[in-house]
């Protein structure tokens, strides 16, 4: 995947989910052998949102321990006036000159020396924990040979990309890594996934390989009278508490809504 690891995780991307599906499909070895490097990498990459959140309270409470405070910066972003590493500093040098006794002021309050110690403590167990992952992953990630990957975006009408670089994906667009695919030809997806592969992703898929969302919205509307949400209607029997009245396309008394459009119905009237 090539994320830079500085960054940790999922934060540039979103959220990356592994799915818990299992493939009905023959798997070849190749294909055995993607899905389970895919796989250990996405367990990793949750390991990774449980460190990182855990290294982020260890570097704040030390912070708090230095005196540091927050502020908004020109881009109304919470920041902090101190740098993690000068917080340490700070905190590791009144330790080691006051070492021995209850508690010290630091930035203008009072701070106990178990409290310094453990604040230090704390952090280099998150660091640790942090460095661990890393080299877990990145071991992992040497095993890619670059067989092909896809990811599910999380929400309604989501198609599945090549990767989470895709230009028709926003910064912040959320997905969903499907592992249990990795090492499939474009074919063996659709098979296993559906036909909802994005265009710009896999721009040699046939066309049905890529327009399942389409398909449903045409079905839908077909299905619909085509009096659905038009004014087109005998207006007669509608009143304030209870807006209802009869469609002049199919004939049938369909409820109204407040400014007196039908609900969307089907011809024989069914609203569902």
């Amino acid at each position: 995947m090539g994320l830079d690891m500085t960054v940790m995780c999922a934060r540039v991307k979103g959220a990356m989910k592994s799915t818990t599906e299992e493939t009905t499909m023959t798997a070849s070895p190749e294909h055995d052998h993607a899905v389970e490097i895919d796989t250990a990498i996405a367990e990793v990459y949750g390991e990774m949102q449980t460190v990182s959140a855990k290294l982020d309270r260890a570097e704040t409470s030390l912070l708090r321990t230095a005196g540091a405070r927050q502020y908004k910066n020109a881009s109304r972003r919470i920041a902090w006036n101190m740098e993690i590493a000068d917080a340490e500093a700070i905190v590791e040098q009144a330790i080691a000159d006051h070492d021995g006794e209850f508690s010290v002021v630091i930035g203008g309050m009072w701070r106990g020396l178990d409290e310094m110690k453990n604040s230090i403590s704390r952090l280099a167990d998150a660091r640790q924990a942090r460095d661990e992952v890393v080299a877990r992953y990145r071991e992992l990630e040497a095993q890619y040979t670059g067989w092909s990957r896809f990811f599910l975006v999380n929400n309604t009408g989501g198609h599945i990309h090549s990767s989470m670089n895709c230009s028709t994906c926003r910064f912040d667009t959320s997905f969903s890594w499907l592992p249990t695919l990795s090492g499939l030809t474009e074919a063996e997806a659709v098979a296993e996934h559906g036909a909802i592969l994005c265009t710009v992703c896999f721009p040699s898929a046939p066309v049905e390989w890529t327009n399942q969302y389409e398909l449903e919205a045409a079905a839908k509307a077909a299905d619909k009278c085509p009096g659905s949400g038009t004014y087109d209607h005998n207006s007669s029997g509608l009143d304030y508490y209870s807006p209802r009245a009869e469609c002049n396309h199919c004939g049938h008394t369909i409820s109204a809504t407040s400014t007196g459009k039908l609900r969307s119905h089907k011809p024989n009237g069914r609203t569902r």
